[in-house]
C-alpha cells in the first residue's frame, strides 16, 4: 500500500514539472506594464517580456499597443504574438505622472479585476514618459525585475517606506488615510526612486523630493527598521547615522470636538561617518540635537502641506476614526487642514563608527 502512494505521489511530480514547462513554453511572462496618456480616451500600454538565452543570461523585450482601455489593450497583444501575456509574475506597475493626476482607480480596478495579477506587486509613477523608461538597457535582468529589485533594495534598506499595489488600495479604500506612491525616473543610465507621489483619493496632487524620504518614512509607519539618514550640523561638519531603528507613536485628545495631535518619534543609531576630527560627549549632543531638529522640521513642513491639500497619507484621521464613536469622514475632512499637530523628536546615538 505504502509502494501504491509513493509510485502515486513520484507520478503527480512529474507531472507537475511537464505542466509547468509546457505552460512556460506557451506564454509570454510579463514583469512590467506601464501606462502613458495619448488623448483624453486612449492609453499607450507597455508590456515587459523577460527573454531568457542559452547562456542563461536575460534581457528584455518591450510590447506597446495604443487602446481605449486596459482590457482591450491586452487582447492586441496578444493577437499580435503567437503566445498570450500572461501576468502572473507582475512585478511592477508604472503610470506617467500626467495620468495619475487624473486618476488612477479606472486603469487599477481593470487590473484588479485580472485574478492572476497578485497585489503585491510595485506600483510607482514617473515624470517620464513610461514606455522610454521601460525601453532602456540598464542590466543583465529584464527591466521588470530591475526595477522591482531597486525598490525593495530601498525598502530593505531603510530609506523608503514599503509600498505595493496592496498597500496603495488600502490607502484609498480605508476612511481615514489616502495612498503614496514611489516616483521612478532614469538617472546615470539607471533608475532611482526620486520622491514620493501624494494622492488625494486615486488623484496625485503633489509631491516630495528624495531628501525628504527618510522623514516621510519615520511619519507613515509606526516602525523604522534599518534607516540611514544624513545631517550637516551647524559647524558644516557631516554625519551619517545608520542602522535607525526607532518608533512614532500618535496620541490624539479632544477627539469628538477639535482634535489636537501630537507625533512623538523616537530613533535610535549608530554613527558610520563623521567628517570631524573626534566625538565627545559634546558633539554627540550636537549630532542628536541637529537630526532632531532637521527631521522635526521636515516632518513639521510635510504636515503643513498635508493639511493644506487635505490629504492624509500619515493617517490621522484612521487612528481618529479607531477612538471615536461618532467618526464620520465628511466631519473629519472639515476639521483635519486646521487641526493642531505638533511633532516631537527624540534621537539616541548608541555607538559610534569611522571618524575622518
Amino acid at each position: 500500500m505504502i509502494k501504491k502512494w509513493i509510485s502515486l505521489l513520484l507520478i503527480l511530480l512529474l507531472l507537475t514539472g511537464c505542466l509547468k514547462k509546457n505552460i512556460l513554453d506557451d506564454v509570454r511572462l510579463v514583469t512590467a506594464i506601464g501606462y502613458d496618456p495619448i488623448n483624453t480616451e486612449e492609453l499607450k500600454i507597455t508590456t515587459v517580456v523577460p527573454l531568457f538565452r542559452s547562456d542563461q543570461s536575460t534581457s528584455s523585450e518591450t510590447h506597446t499597443d495604443i487602446a481605449n482601455i486596459t482590457t482591450e489593450g491586452n487582447k492586441k497583444m496578444d493577437n499580435m504574438s503567437s503566445k498570450p501575456f500572461v501576468k502572473g509574475k507582475l512585478e511592477v506597475i508604472l503610470y506617467n505622472k500626467k495620468l495619475a493626476e487624473k486618476g488612477l482607480l479606472p486603469i487599477i480596478d481593470l487590473l484588479v479585476r485580472d485574478p492572476s495579477i497578485g497585489t503585491r506587486a510595485f506600483l510607482a509613477i514617473s515624470d517620464e514618459e513610461v514606455n522610454q523608461l521601460l525601453s532602456g538597457q540598464y542590466s543583465s535582468q529584464d527591466n521588470g525585475m530591475y526595477i522591482a529589485d531597486m525598490i525593495n533594495q530601498n525598502i530593505e534598506l531603510g530609506l523608503t517606506p514599503k509600498m505595493n499595489l496592496h498597500l496603495w488600495l488600502n490607502g484609498f479604500y480605508a476612511e481615514g488615510s489616502d495612498p503614496y506612491a514611489p516616483i521612478i525616473n532614469t538617472y546615470n543610465q539607471n533608475v532611482k526612486i526620486t520622491g514620493i507621489a501624494l494622492f488625494k483619493d486615486d488623484k496625485m496632487v503633489s509631491d516630495l523630493p528624495s531628501d525628504s524620504l527618510f522623514t516621510f518614512k519615520t511619519l507613515v509607519q509606526p516602525k523604522t527598521k534599518r534607516g540611514i539618514f544624513t545631517a550637516e550640523l551647524d559647524n558644516k561638519e557631516v554625519v551619517a547615522i545608520y542602522k535607525v531603528n526607532g518608533k512614532r507613536t500618535i496620541k490624539v485628545k479632544n477627539i469628538e470636538q477639535s482634535p489636537t495631535i501630537k507625533v512623538d518619534i523616537k530613533l535610535y543609531g549608530i554613527i558610520k561617518e563623521f567628517s570631524g576630527e573626534v566625538v565627545n560627549d559634546k558633539i554627540m549632543h550636537q549630532i542628536e540635537k541637529s537630526i532632531e531638529d532637521k527631521i522635526k522640521t521636515q516632518a513639521s513642513e510635510m504636515i503643513s502641506q498635508f493639511q493644506e491639500l487635505n490629504i492624509d497619507p500619515v493617517g490621522f484621521g484612521e487612528e481618529i476614526r479607531s477612538k471615536s464613536r461618532s467618526w464620520n469622514q465628511q466631519q473629519w475632512n472639515d476639521k483635519y487642514p486646521d487641526c493642531e499637530i505638533t511633532v516631537n523628536v527624540d534621537v539616541t546615538i548608541t555607538e559610534t563608527g569611522i571618524v575622518n
